[in-house]
């Protein structure tokens, strides 16, 4: 009598572990898809926001660079070409990768979208990287050995500079994008690989 009062503790004590690990589960679940929308609205509102400047950078590069600097069209209209390229970049990771409802969709879809999105930085960093660099060349040699005339050794310095910096900053934009997709891919698969471990248990 006293062995089976014994053994049913047991079970009582086992079952209320096993419902307590449930719960955690389903905390943690909860947690990582929070996390992963969390990263997504991040990077769908940099993306956003990059739009929008690519948008108002159009009228006021022609400001800057035609009116007031009295440049080549052409200069403006190469930059002009790249921003609406870049526009329609950012747009097509903003329909992928939308923050308000990657918490409703399948885990497996968002990542998905995520290794896509990754696919398309990827080419449109091939694309922009040489465009930028000829860009400047081209700037540098109107503005600075037409218009100014200044000494070859001094454009040269100005434009190692400017293409660092240039440069520079595109690397440290996109190594902080690439960790947020990084951690919506880690989380997504701490997640599926919790829910691949319960059914093989079960």
């Amino acid at each position: 009598m006293n062995e089976n009062f014994e053994l049913e503790n047991m079970r009582q004590q086992m079952a209320l572990l096993k419902q307590k690990l449930e719960q955690q589960e389903i905390v943690n679940d909860s947690m990582i898809r929070q996390s992963v929308k969390k990263n997504a609205s991040f990077i769908n509102n940099t993306h956003r926001l990059y739009f929008i400047l690519d948008i108002i950078f159009i009228p006021f590069t022609y400001l800057i660079l035609c009116y007031f600097s009295h440049l080549s069209i052409w200069i403006w209209l190469y930059i002009t070409c790249g921003l609406i390229y870049d526009a329609w970049h950012r747009r097509r990771i903003c329909r992928l990768i939308d923050g308000r409802h990657l918490y409703e969709q399948n885990l497996l879809e968002v990542r998905k979208k995520v290794l896509k999105v990754k696919k398309y930085e990827r080419t449109f960093n091939i694309i922009s990287y040489p465009a930028i660099t000829l860009w400047m060349v081209l700037f540098f040699y109107n503005s600075y050995l037409t218009d100014l005339h200044p000494s070859v050794i001094h454009t040269i310095v100005v434009f190692i500079i400017a293409v660092a910096f240039c440069f520079g900053l595109c690397l440290y934009l996109d190594r902080k994008m690439a960790r947020h997709y990084q951690d919506i891919i880690q989380q997504i698969e701490d997640v599926t690989n919790s829910e691949e471990q319960e059914e093989q248990e079960e």
